[in-house]
């Protein structure tokens, strides 16, 4: 494959396109689209997209973007919700935050509310955090006060990456929901961001009657021990 490249771009990319084309193992998709990365032509754009539609090469998202055009973001954008399977899906994700596709987060807003992985959703939230979304983090925050649990539940994770000072009192509330996942994911994401004032709920998190959330209460804990002691060397 690298043996085409030489040949230089005009020669190289119809022969290499054609043969991705017809598709071949992963290792042979995966090093023509490399190839086709190196040499920066648009005209692969197509194959590429058809590399992820129908295979999930996952290497040809970044090269997509890198190649730019509004038909390679949209075919991102499409990964994101109409995926391959969750690799394509969490890696279109968090490559569109990185690339700052703005155009994205309608997409993303619904892999948040859609996605039964905490990590896919918390992937979409660092994206939308990424693209400076100043909606989303609001509406997150009043779902963990009234939402479902299903919401509440989404929220509590999301809000680790998204939100203002207001995110955390909803989270420190999180932390006496009913559901036991939901002050779970409260507690995580208070170590995450929390401050001084998670100090007294989570301390009083460490009660709480399952092992799961006592154990997050005191991950939690350690973290924000830790960002204190930073804190004070840094000053000192």
């Amino acid at each position: 494959m690298r043996g085409i490249a030489t040949f230089g771009s005009s020669e190289a990319v119809p022969a290499i396109c054609r043969a991705l084309e017809y598709g071949g193992d992963r290792k042979f998709r995966r090093d023509a689209i490399e190839v086709l990365g190196e040499l920066g032509d648009r005209s692969a754009v197509p194959f590429l997209i058809q590399a992820v539609n129908r295979w999930g090469d996952t290497a040809a998202i970044r090269v997509l973007l890198e190649l730019g055009g509004r038909d390679a973001e949209d075919a991102v954008i499409r990964q994101v919700n109409d995926g391959h399977d969750w690799r394509t899906s969490d890696l279109a994700a968090s490559v569109l935050g990185e690339k700052g596709i703005t155009s994205a987060m309608p997409a993303l807003r619904q892999f948040l509310e859609i996605s039964d992985s905490s990590y896919s959703i918390q992937v979409a939230a660092m994206a939308l955090n990424q693209l400076g979304d100043t909606i989303t983090g609001p509406e997150l925050t009043e779902w963990l006060r009234q939402g479902s649990s299903d919401q509440r539940w989404r929220a509590a994770i999301a809000l680790r990456e998204l939100g203002d000072g207001s995110a955390n009192e909803a989270l420190l509330n999180g932390l006496r929901d009913p559901e036991v996942e939901v002050r779970r994911e409260a507690a995580r994401s208070l170590g995450r961001k929390g401050d001084d004032e998670a100090i007294a709920t989570l301390t009083a998190a460490m009660d709480d009657v399952d092992e799961r959330v006592r154990e997050e209460a005191r991950r939690a804990l350690g973290l924000l021990a830790k960002r204190q002691w930073g804190a004070r060397s840094t000053a000192l």
